[in-house]
């Protein structure tokens, strides 16, 4: 499937802006972060996790999409 790498890239993306302090360019990764395969968003959880600067209002937005994507992961897969 192509849109698998092509999220693939643009999860490693978010990391890297998350990692490095460019919360500004997080609403750009919001309307696809739905897309990313299943480990991406727990990677993404982790890097926010491991920032200690404050969480901004995009970090935040961004981690209430991740959070939707991991509850519909964890909810398919108990059914």
């Amino acid at each position: 499937m192509l849109v698998s790498p092509i999220n693939s890239h643009r999860a490693e993306g978010m990391n890297v802006w998350l990692e490095f302090g460019y919360f500004e360019w997080l609403k750009y990764a919001r309307p696809w972060v739905k897309l990313v395969d299943t480990e991406e968003p727990f990677f993404s959880v982790n890097v926010i996790e491991g920032n200690p600067e404050p969480r901004s209002s995009p970090v935040c937005a961004i981690l209430e999409d991740i959070i939707d994507v991991l509850f519909s992961i964890l909810t398919v897969s108990s059914s």
